[in-house]
């Protein structure tokens, strides 16, 4: 048997389609056919603030060992080609490694996929040059995430169950009893992202036509059998799968985005100070700016991710880190960080003045006027200065993340 990667990605659409269960389709295929699969299939979520993403910026690999390994690779290429989404605007791509031959420049570029934009070229150029064969179809921007797929490194690690819908059920509502999901949420820290407890909403099943029916995201696989079998519904289902993923790790946001040059639809941290004062704006949106580097930054938190509440606090002065994603330039707005999450490092003292008090009377000293001293009108008493007051502050030193509902699938 020979050992083999291949990876795929692009293969839906926001219309249908999800390429997990091209996952599940192929690896339930290869499963007849006595391939021997040597680790769970990866799930790899990518930099989420490309703009031709679909849902989640998700690329699959599988990692196995099988005979005839031509045949193998031929037939994966026909059920990309037949299962994609192709008249919806799906480019998929796949990728094809034989043992055990990930190259530096593949990991490299699995991390660039994870905080920039990657070229298509590059890949090709990578993937040649690894001694790999591809595949594509439309633009082929699937190679790029196929590729990270099979060259990630997973510092940090979580799981993810899946199941999936019969083709007679697609387009049906889903029908998940509530209070099922609120219980099954009481397993976390070691399940995460299920229920919002605030707005009762049920955050493990898709809205779209999909054939997903439900996804439990976890520490690890045992927990999630477990809290699968918690759920309640009266779906009969096509199956299910287990995936070693990166969600709830926060692996886009370990990059430093240089404040000089602010590349569009790049993901990653800011640290600086707040030179703007955060205002209000039109929808219940947020802004305020940060300087860095000796650039001043726009920083954007929007009223789903109820971060505006939470920041309101802030003042000129505060030291932050900000994690997010850069913003395009538009005709009506200018390059701007999308605010996921903002640590708050040091908070700036508050200082207000007011009149001084009389020490004798106990009453609050008039001004003579500009430039000039204070006087106490029954005693005569003078003071020279205004009386410094440091107030209290709003906010606390710490982390605020964005509200579980608004949350990306890397979200930590």
């Amino acid at each position: 048997m020979q050992e083999m990667y291949v990876g795929f990605d692009d293969t839906d659409s926001t219309r249908g389609m999800c390429t997990t269960f091209l996952a599940y389709i192929i690896t339930e295929n290869l499963l007849k056919r006595g391939v021997r699969f040597l680790e769970y299939p990866r799930l790899v979520r990518l930099n989420p603030n490309v703009p031709w993403k679909t849902r989640g910026n998700g690329a699959v690999a599988l990692h196995f060992a099988a005979d005839n390994a031509d045949r193998v690779q031929q037939q994966i290429t026909d059920m990309i080609g037949v299962y994609s989404d192709l008249q919806n605007g799906a480019n998929p791509g796949a990728v094809f490694l034989r043992g055990n031959s990930i190259t530096p420049r593949m990991k490299r570029l699995s991390r660039d996929a994870l905080h920039k934009v990657v070229e298509i070229s590059d890949a090709w150029d990578i993937i040649r040059d690894g001694g790999g064969d591809a595949f594509s179809l439309g633009t082929g921007r699937g190679v790029i995430g196929a590729l990270a797929a099979i060259a990630y490194d997973f510092r940090d690690s979580t799981a993810e169950i899946i199941t999936y819908r019969s083709d007679a059920n697609l387009g049906v509502p889903r029908q998940i009893k509530p209070d099922s999901v609120r219980i099954m949420q009481k397993t976390f820290p070691d399940t995460f992202n299920s229920y919002d407890d605030g707005s009762g909403q049920v955050l493990i099943a898709p809205r779209g036509p999909d054939p997903v029916f439900y996804g439990i995201r976890g520490e690890k696989p045992d927990i999630l059998y477990r809290a699968s079998s918690m759920i309640m519904h009266t779906e009969r289902l096509r199956g299910h799968m287990m995936f070693c993923t990166n969600q709830g790790t926060g692996d886009h946001l370990q990059h430093t985005i240089k404040a000089r040059m602010m590349e569009p639809y790049s993901s990653g941290v800011v640290d600086g100070v707040i030179s703007i004062e955060p205002q209000i704006m039109p929808g219940g949106h947020m802004c305020f700016s940060i300087k860095s580097e000796g650039h001043s930054i726009p920083c954007w938190a929007y009223r789903p991710t109820r971060l505006p509440q939470k920041l309101s606090g802030l003042m000129r002065g505060d030291h932050v880190i900000v994690s997010g994603g850069v913003r395009g330039e538009s005709e009506d707005y200018s390059r701007a960080i999308n605010i996921e999450k903002v640590h708050v490092q040091r908070l700036a003292p508050h200082i207000t003045y007011k009149n001084p008090h009389c020490s004798r009377c106990n009453k609050s000293m008039k001004s003579k006027g500009r430039g000039q001293h204070f006087w106490c009108v029954r005693c005569g008493s003078t003071a020279e200065h205004r009386q410094q007051i440091c107030m209290p502050r709003t906010i606390s030193e710490g982390i605020y993340n964005a509200a579980v509902t608004a949350h990306r699938h890397l979200t930590r």
